[in-house]
């Protein structure tokens, strides 16, 4: 998750499967704060297929992959 937020040289780039751990971590931590049910353990191993497949089911603001 993001500490400083002060700090302007920040870099936005595109998540990679090396990532997965990280964005598991901010879905726990989002989850925790909307009350929910905690995330699942496997929960970036589930993931993967989901973002990084040929045919992945969730992207981002640009859209579908390929869309643009």
């Amino acid at each position: 998750m993001l500490k400083n937020t002060a700090r302007p040289d920040g870099v936005i780039r595109p998540a990679t499967t090396a990532d997965l751990r990280a964005i598991a971590r901010l879905c726990a931590a989002h989850a925790a704060f909307e009350r929910a049910e905690p995330a699942p353990a496997d929960l970036a191993t589930r993931l993967e297929p989901v973002l990084f497949s040929a045919h992945p089911r969730a992207w981002g603001p640009r859209g579908r992959p390929g869309a643009n």
